[in-house]
């Protein structure tokens, strides 16, 4: 199916009769707290139906008016930046006067989020986001961030090799380092976390997740190519949460997390142990199908929250050992890896009550990783400290309708590595300065049907100014139908073994270059959201269409059979990236979702133009999921289609094998969940249908010789997998 079926597709939902519906009107305006003075209208505030996608934006009056759901009586969300999120019942359609209150204060390019569905896709937001919520994350077992996005189609979760136990992400078709991950748009994955950071946040832990497609706003970062995936954890939700897990392999997970509130300050303290001490293989290839693990991890969020400031320490602790390889019975192939974090980060932010949209924010953190791996013959220990500082002030021209934001931004790493092992390059105790100097400028008027957000970095990295403008545009034809237009430049600062740590699981022969270039590569691309009913039900398609271009990149060539080569290329490498999505209320109980994505990723490997290896050319993925009307029973069922991914060439003790893609297959995953008061227990099952890569390492019988390589992995390792876990809450 191409790119011109999705647009026929959505000219047919187009066609769509629909009734014309009563509309509720009304004006926001900001509660006077002293009753000496007059209501100040307020614009730009988010208007949504609790459970559905209908929402709108107040204009500059402080008015709006929006499309009356399906029944009534039902709950109006009203949501600002600086605001407490305002409810009401709405019973029936009319002239509504709503009051906010000031005092919440949440960094930009957070959307506010209330009781709504599971995945919140709408026409408001001017970037083309998605939200996460937790509600959708329990849907599976959600262990860690790498596992919280099995039912959703943007982002592509993969096995890196067959021996450490390592996930990446895809997006837009390229490799998760060109997305940046942050928690609560703070840096949380980069550097030498960037093989094992998706598996070191706890699940439970995440309260929602924020997936923005294309480069974003320069507020993000000079770094964000392909987008951003920002986590949100739980914030006094509940005064004590437990979550345990085990499986069926006996690994074992429990998470705590205690929260404490009094007038405006609040605590949230978050523990977790995770410990898998068993010798598994299932293909009999005499290599563990998962190394044993042993992790620990602390995280204390100390928040004070007014009208006028708002205040956040926070500290992180991370211990966690994984032990692999060849069997204890044997001992030709050794992987032990050892990550230890520390990390201290502080938030300030002031608001100017008496000058409504005005606020200065300044984000500082500090961190220090330590990470030791042993794969084989192959040895990199390395230390990463870094400082990371961003200010932010956002102010407005004229009027309130014209925001500006501007500020400074500063990275600095430094980072102490050694390396030996398959290689004539080896390095020891070599040290590495990064530093990033930057200030933004941006401009964006949401007001009317045509939002607008302009801005501009300039970054000053290894004595070169990079100038990475950016553009986001949003038209809304109404209520219900929306279309995005975003482009962008970015730079990114290549960490070539601690990105690629799974390349290092073979006996390839390793070449570096002399000098690593930074990376620069252009995104832009559209978007069509469009809300809509059928048969009287709430549903939602979403198309996506994203072209990434390099300017300069970093290539990871396994062209040539034996060797793993790490060059500059200045050749045009690109991702064109399409991408479906609908979403139907089947009823009130049941709610299904459908995406289906295609990928043409290439790059030039040694003078030819390639697919990107270990890359699927498409995935499609289908999710139904029922919850009683009592929800005391919710049932989840997910079937991801994973499409054919390229091989290079590679040799074994009986000859070459020519670069060839590998056969689609299917995953289906499935959970049932039961709650009890306060408890809810569920019980799971992963890759039901038993499908795994068949002879994933290749020469597994002799890990000495030349061909020996566990990296070319592109299916599940693990076999059928079982799970029971239990939460239990108290309010």
């Amino acid at each position: 199916m191409n790119f011109n079926k999705y647009i026929f597709f959505l000219f047919l939902l187009l066609s769509v009769n629909l009734t014309k519906a009563q509309i509720v009107t009304g004006i926001i305006v900001e509660k006077d707290q002293t009753k000496n003075q007059n209501l100040i209208p307020i614009s730009d505030a988010n208007v949504v139906w609790e459970g559905t996608n209908l929402g709108v934006v107040s204009d500059k009056k402080g008015m709006f008016s929006i499309q009356i759901p399906e029944k009534l009586p039902a709950k109006l969300i009203v949501s600002l930046v600086g605001y407490q999120t305002f409810t009401k019942i709405i019973d029936k359609s009319g002239f509504h006067e709503i009051e906010m209150t000031r005092g919440v204060y949440i960094e930009e390019d957070i959307e506010v989020r209330g009781q709504v569905n599971s995945t919140i896709v709408t026409t408001l937001n001017p970037i083309n986001s998605q939200v996460l919520t937790s509600c959708e994350l329990e849907k599976a077992a959600c262990c860690n961030l790498s596992e919280s996005f099995s039912t959703n189609t943007s982002v592509d979760v993969m096995p890196t090799d067959a021996v450490t136990g390592a996930k990446k992400i895809q997006m837009l078709g390229l490799d998760g380092k060109y997305t940046k991950v942050t928690l609560g748009n703070s840096p949380l994955i980069r550097g030498l976390s960037s093989s094992f950071g998706f598996t070191h946040v706890p699940g439970s832990w995440i309260e929602s997740i924020q997936i923005i497609k294309g480069t974003g706003t320069v507020i993000n970062g000079y770094d964000a190519l392909t987008g951003q995936i920002n986590v949100e954890y739980l914030k006094n939700s509940s005064k004590f949460f437990w979550n345990s897990y085990i499986n069926s392999e006996s690994k074992f997970e429990n998470n705590l997390v205690i929260s404490n509130k009094k007038n405006n300050w609040s605590n949230n303290l978050f523990l977790h142990y995770t410990l898998f001490d068993r010798e598994m293989d299932h293909n009999n290839d005499n290599f563990m199908d998962m190394p044993k693990m042993k992790n620990i991890h602390i995280h204390n969020n100390l928040e004070y929250n007014s009208d006028k400031y708002y205040l956040l320490v926070s500290g992180r602790f991370m211990d966690e050992q994984r032990r692999g390889g060849t069997l204890s019975d044997f001992i030709d192939f050794d992987v032990s890896i050892d990550n230890r974090i520390f990390d201290f980060e502080s938030k300030i932010g002031l608001i100017q009550p008496k000058q409504p949209g005005r606020s200065l924010s300044l984000n500082v953190s500090i961190l220090n990783h330590i990470q030791r791996c042993i794969l084989g013959n192959n040895n990199f220990d390395a230390i990463q400290e870094s400082f990371y500082l961003n200010l932010i002030r956002k102010t407005y021209l004229f009027n309130r309708i014209n925001v500006i934001n501007y500020g400074l931004s500063l990275n600095l790493d430094n980072f102490n590595e050694s390396f030996s092992g398959n290689t004539d390059q080896p390095f020891d105790n070599e040290n590495r300065q990064e530093n990033v100097t930057g200030a933004f400028l941006e401009y964006s008027n949401t007001e009317g049907k045509l939002s607008t957000i302009l801005g501009l970095r300039a970054d000053y990295y290894n004595k070169k100014t990079y100038f990475l403008p950016r553009l986001n545009l949003k038209y809304s034809f109404n209520d219900q139908l929306s279309f995005r237009f975003s482009s962008g430049r970015s730079l990114r600062i290549p960490n070539a073994i601690s990105e690629n740590i799974s390349l290092l699981s073979s006996n390839r022969f390793i070449q570096f270059p002399y000098m690593y270039l930074p990376e620069i590569g252009y995104n832009f691309g559209g978007n069509i959201t469009y809300v809509f009913k059928i048969l009287g039900n709430n549903a939602t398609v979403n198309l996506d269409a994203y072209k990434t271009i390099f300017e300069d990149k970093i290539i990871v060539n396994l062209e040539s059979p034996g060797i793993l080569s790490f060059e500059n290329s200045h050749f045009n490498s690109n991702s064109n990236n399409y991408q479906i999505e609908l979403y139907y209320d089947i009823s009130k109980s049941v709610k299904t979702k459908f995406g289906h994505k295609i990928n043409h990723v290439y790059s030039n490997f040694d003078g030819e133009d390639k697919f990107e290896i270990l890359t699927p050319r498409y995935r499609t993925m289908y999710n139904i999921s029922y919850e009683n009307p009592s929800k005391k029973w919710l049932i989840d069922a997910t079937l991801n289609s994973i499409g054919n991914v390229r091989i290079p060439d590679y040799e074994t003790n009986n000859g070459k094998i020519d670069s060839y893609f590998s056969d689609p297959y299917f995953l289906l995953n499935s959970q049932i969940t039961r709650k009890i008061n306060q408890w809810d227990f569920y019980l799971g099952a992963e890759n039901i249908n038993n499908y795994t890569q068949h002879n994933p390492i290749i020469n597994s019988n002799d890990p000495n010789s030349d061909f020996f390589d566990a990296s070319l992995i592109y299916a599940p390792l693990r076999s059928r997998l079982f799970y029971f876990g239990l939460r239990f809450k108290i309010k």
